[in-house]
């Protein structure tokens, strides 16, 4: 199984390569298949993104009011929507948490 970190890591470096490959595009020559390739790998990886966004929602979903999957520290369970629901979607909408 693939560490979650690295994967982000390595999705954060190629969104990097693809900035400064796109900043470069501004001279004359440039060779655009580094661009290319770093765009192509990121939309790969856009799917196992989406998946992991959705299994996520799925684990923390309204049930009678509550997070099906949360607890406080005591064992009760969480108000929905929870900490996590809000995160995940506040970042999906380009939010800041708490909105």
């Amino acid at each position: 199984m693939t560490d979650p970190a690295a994967a982000l890591a390595a999705i954060r470096e190629l969104i990097a390569v693809r900035d400064k490959l796109a900043a470069a595009t501004n001279w004359a020559a440039v060779d655009l298949s580094g661009f290319n390739a770093a765009q192509d790998k990121l939309a790969a990886r856009v799917p196992s993104l989406v998946a992991a966004l959705e299994a996520a929602l799925a684990f923390h979903q309204e049930n009678d009011g509550h997070c099906e999957n949360c607890t406080d520290a005591s064992g009760e369970p969480l108000e929905h929507p929870c900490d996590e629901f809000w995160v995940i979607t506040a970042a999906l909408t380009g939010q800041e948490a708490g909105d």
